[in-house]
């Protein structure tokens, strides 16, 4: 026996802030004698065959394919903590779907906050600052948008690639960006300390490297 397909607008959701922390609740209405809610759901969605997730006495909840999917990335974003659940901040983004497409939604004002930012760093368009002495390739210059759309967000980002692609002018890119907001701090081998150093003078002359380093 399984039920009508359910999707997004059968489930409520509930988001707030927890300190660092958004933590989400939620409910999915099956009928009027059944209701799982958003820990239920995704428990079950463990042991689910595609789109059926086994209830008792041999019945299946049936999800849309929509749902379903959007299901799957909120069990990979999602922390248990004192018996909730909890996302952190750059979960918004793969979020912003399924909490737009919830029947019901109650969510509190940081996290309103937090998807307006996300909408206007979607828009921005970053330039590179006319101080850079380079010629940033295309990839480069998707680096550096990508690293200042993540700065303007408040959030951390990881930039990998292989050796020699660039990387080291990109982040000077991003500090001679962001100079007129005080002094950063890079943390580094002492091995590629020179080599940060040189760079920084060769591509950005306005800016002003110290060394912290030494026993003293």
């Amino acid at each position: 026996r399984v039920t009508p397909p359910l999707g997004a607008n059968s489930l409520s959701l509930a988001i707030k802030r927890d300190t660092d922390w958004f933590e989400i609740d939620g409910n999915l209405w099956i009928n009027e004698d059944l209701t799982l809610s958003l820990r239920q759901l995704l428990d079950l969605g463990k042991h689910a065959i595609g789109r059926f997730l086994p209830l008792e006495s041999g019945q299946y909840l049936t999800l849309t394919s929509q749902l379903q999917k959007r299901l799957e990335a909120l069990r990979s974003y999602a922390e248990d903590h004192k018996d909730k659940l909890r996302l952190g901040k750059l979960a918004a983004l793969a979020m912003e779907d399924l909490v737009t497409e919830a029947g019901d939604l109650e969510a509190d004002k940081e996290w309103k906050t937090q998807l307006a930012k996300l909408k206007k760093i979607r828009k921005s368009r970053p330039t590179i600052p006319a101080g850079l002495d380079a010629e940033l390739r295309d990839y480069q210059q998707e680096g550096f948008r990508w690293m200042m759309r993540l700065s303007e967000w408040g959030v951390g980002g990881c930039l990998a690639d292989d050796m020699g692609l660039g990387k080291t002018v990109q982040a000077l890119a991003v500090l001679l960006a962001r100079g007129d907001k005080g002094p950063a701090l890079i943390v580094a081998p002492t091995s590629v300390c020179n080599n940060w150093y040189s760079e920084c003078q060769r591509f950005t002359r306005d800016l002003r490297p110290i060394f912290y380093r030494g026993k003293d």
